[in-house]
């Protein structure tokens, strides 16, 4: 049974976002139900991004399919039902491989995918096929006048023809695409510009004014080069196109021709494509890229998994080469979150039963709903809450200290944020979930840890205290700072690091700070010694909850 849903969110915590889907065959089917835990969460959606069958959900959703409108589990309605009405032989997931398309696939599989992989695991079975094939061949020899010497060099000659037709075959593409681009542009047509239309969809329809922003990830084989169809760079390219040339799996499907280039599936050059936002997050600081990753099924407690052995390793490097660059392609500009999903079906499980979808679905929407409440809500709103409640403490605490403030005019302005390492980064933290910062510029600055008041609280694990006049070698100290210092608040009067551990080590650091001039004075130290143990108390809680997350 699906959860409940959480409250719709305020205004305040609706963020605006940017959605990336990564590519993934049948696996796919997971962005569906991302896409269903976004909409539950009434977040607003600036843009969607997709390579290959991430493509398909990006187009789909940016043209304003809802998540049940592509696969109701309730009704059992799906949007092969829409394509259905346009092109009568798409009644089935298998049937986007046009006509006998899926058939030439499996029977590929069969007789030479999977005898190859057993093969090299087994040699023996490629000596049993060799041995039946010469049997056959020496049965003839009567009739054929064949020696001994023929019927074996036949026997070779046989097996390789065999191979190299289903080679060539699959160059050429064992499946059409033709069909399903066509029943995409129409129902594209019907969603953007009303039922009846059947004026072409193109990417400059995707501007990100009237619509989300729309970019699809393909390989340009004619250019050598990544493309990244988008408004302002292929406008007048059908979307129908941009995302039949980004599903073009080699072998699978025959290159995709769009005016005189030829493309083939963008997991070739991308297959996680939450980079595309660099720009549009650069321009609104505040938005956020959330990347929803294909990843493998995790072993099952006690288990130690598969592991790649002699035989099996370039399966495994394949799946590495689609599957594995996630981190490396949120590596970017302003806040972004990688969502590894892991369904249980294959890549190339079109032929799954209707039960069997339904049942995956609910399971990775779940999966979802956990992971965006975590990361956009939950997370967030703890930690926003508790910098909120750290600041109230110390402006009560000044304010009601005489002794403390050097000059009258209250407690002055006081913030508080935390800073947390990056996933993957060493050197450096992040400034996140700020309070009172305002239009601060360094409300969102990476510092580093070797040269920061805040780097040596993480490294010392001992709160630091610093007062007017500030230790030059302490904060933002090195060469290479010197455009961090710029960013720095010009009223900053005081500082205190906190540092909270969790249970492999450091975890945050909480970051006070604020204008007002303080004493030099016991009850200034006083105070603040005080304000520590408040602090730590404070966090505390919240690291140990987050930090087996």
């Amino acid at each position: 049974m699906e959860s409940s849903q959480d409250p719709e969110p305020t205004s305040a915590l609706r963020p605006r976002i940017f959605v990336a889907f990564a590519g993934g065959g049948a696996k796919g089917l997971v962005h569906v139900g991302a896409l269903k835990a976004l909409e539950e969460r009434k977040v607003d959606f600036r843009g969607f991004a997709g390579t290959s069958a991430g493509a398909i959900v990006a187009a789909l959703a940016a043209a304003g399919f809802r998540a049940d409108e592509l696969i109701d589990p309730a009704s059992r309605a799906s949007v092969i039902d829409r394509l259905h009405a346009h092109e009568s032989s798409i009644s089935a997931p298998t049937d986007l491989f046009g006509t006998g398309g899926w058939c030439r696939i499996t029977a590929v599989r069969s007789f030479l995918v999977s005898p190859l992989r057993a093969g090299f695991r087994r040699p023996y079975l490629f000596l049993a096929v060799f041995a039946l094939a010469f049997f056959i061949s020496l049965s003839l020899s009567p009739f054929l006048g064949w020696t001994a010497d023929a019927c074996i060099g036949v026997t070779w000659l046989a097996m390789f023809v065999t191979i190299l037709g289903l080679a060539t075959a699959m160059t050429s593409g064992l499946a059409k695409l033709d069909t399903f681009r066509l029943a995409l542009d129409r129902i594209l047509s019907e969603q953007v510009f009303g039922v009846g239309s059947r004026q072409i969809v193109r990417m400059r329809d995707f501007d990100g004014l009237q619509r989300p922003v729309l970019k699809i990830v393909a390989a340009n084989l004619t250019e050598r080069k990544l493309e990244l169809f988008s408004h302002d760079v292929d406008g007048d390219v059908p979307v129908a196109d941009a995302v039949a040339a980004s599903i073009c799996l080699p072998f699978v499907f025959a290159p995709w021709r769009v005016g005189d280039r030829i493309f083939v599936d963008g997991g070739v050059v991308s297959n996680f494509p939450a980079w595309p936002f660099d720009e549009e997050r650069k321009l609104d600081a505040d938005a956020l890229t959330i990347g929803f990753e294909i990843g493998a099924p995790l072993p099952a407690p006690g288990s130690a998994g598969s592991k790649p052995d002699l035989t099996s390793w370039p399966m495994a490097l394949v799946e590495t080469a689609l599957f594995g660059a996630g981190t490396l392609s949120t590596r970017a500009i302003g806040r972004a979150e990688l969502i590894t999903m892991r369904p249980s079906i294959g890549t190339m499980d079109f032929d799954v039963g209707t039960h069997r979808i339904r049942r995956e679905l609910a399971n990775v929407t779940n999966a979802a709903r956990a992971e965006i409440s975590k990361r956009l809500f939950d997370f967030p709103l703890v930690y926003r809450t508790a910098c909120g409640n750290v600041r109230d403490l110390i402006v009560g605490a000044l304010a009601g200290s005489t002794e403390v403030l050097a000059s009258p005019g209250g407690s002055g302005r006081v913030r508080c944020a935390v800073a947390m390492p990056r996933a993957e980064y060493r050197r450096s933290l992040q400034v996140s979930h700020a309070v009172g910062y305002e239009d601060d510029p360094d409300r969102d600055l990476v510092i580093p840890i070797a040269s920061s008041l805040a780097g040596l609280a993480w490294t010392s694990g001992v709160a630091e205290f610093e007062r007017d006049p500030l230790s030059s070698d302490l904060e933002l100290t090195g060469e290479a700072d010197s455009s961090l210092r710029r960013l720095l608040w010009r009223d900053l009067a005081w500082s205190l690091r906190v540092p909270i551990s969790g249970r492999k080590g450091p975890f945050l650091v909480v970051m006070v700070d604020g204008s007002a001039i303080l004493t030099d004075s016991e009850a200034t130290r006083s105070l603040f010694e005080q304000a520590i143990d408040e602090v730590e108390k404070a966090f505390a809680s919240i690291v140990r909850q987050f930090d087996e997350e």
